[in-house]
């Protein structure tokens, strides 16, 4: 359960910090990118398993490239549910979803250690 509640607050400060550091993600104030990264990681327990097992097949012909794909229209949408978050590209939401993914991967191993 810890390490779930990290995740989830790695998610959060990911996102947030990619409406900042990239130029293609904007939001007019942080509690919008904070929204965003709830809803983000809300999608992440209950949409990304389901979309993960559907397209399986596609992930494996891609080496796992579907997944990425996966993540950054998730972000691609969840953004498009808040007002004052945008996001200018899809090309922008994949380079948002690999900077989430890894501060996810951080506070995932943060989380299993301070478990121990």
């Amino acid at each position: 359960m810890r390490r779930f509640i990290w995740k989830c607050l790695g998610t959060v400060a990911a996102v947030i910090a990619s409406a900042y550091l990239l130029p293609g993600v904007r939001c007019s104030y942080w509690i919008n990118a904070a929204a965003v990264g709830v809803l983000l990681a809300a999608a992440y327990v209950l949409l990304r398993p389901v979309a993960r097992i559907l397209l399986g097949v596609f992930n494996l012909i891609t080496l796992g490239m579907m997944g990425v794909i996966i993540d950054a229209g998730l972000f691609y949408a969840c953004a498009m549910r808040i007002d004052g978050f945008v996001v200018d590209s899809f090309a922008w939401a994949l380079a948002a979803a690999l900077l989430v993914n890894g501060a996810r991967l951080m506070f995932g191993i943060v989380g299993k250690i301070n478990h121990a």
